[in-house]
């Protein structure tokens, strides 16, 4: 299934989404403020210039709000927002927490 990049417009958090491409989402809820984000086709590697690292969300890696003390616990490191999404700092920071859970990228 292929993960989706969303871009808030407002204040700019980053969430991905899993979904079938027939039912993907031409707009997701901000994580944070709620309102709608657009679909990003922006790829990282598109641009020469070095660019900083600015947090991101992935649902996938999130767990239910009851869950985030365990969470925390059981994967060193991780922080989560109120709604039990997972925030990380670039690709490097990404990598490491699919690499705690098993979980692999497909390119």
């Amino acid at each position: 299934m292929p993960l989706y990049l969303y871009k808030c417009d407002d204040c700019g958090v980053e969430m991905e989404e899993f979904s079938t491409i027939s039912k993907r989402a031409k707009t997701v809820p901000c994580s944070e403020c709620g309102k709608p984000s657009p679909r990003s086709y922006v790829s990282s590697m598109s641009s020469k210039t070095q660019q900083t690292d600015t947090d991101r969300v992935s649902i996938a890696m999130g767990v239910h709000p009851s869950q985030i003390k365990e969470a925390m616990k059981r994967f060193p490191g991780s922080k989560y927002n109120e709604n039990g999404h997972l925030l990380y700092t670039g690709r490097t920071e990404k990598k490491v927490r699919m690499k705690q859970r098993n979980y692999i990228e497909y390119d």
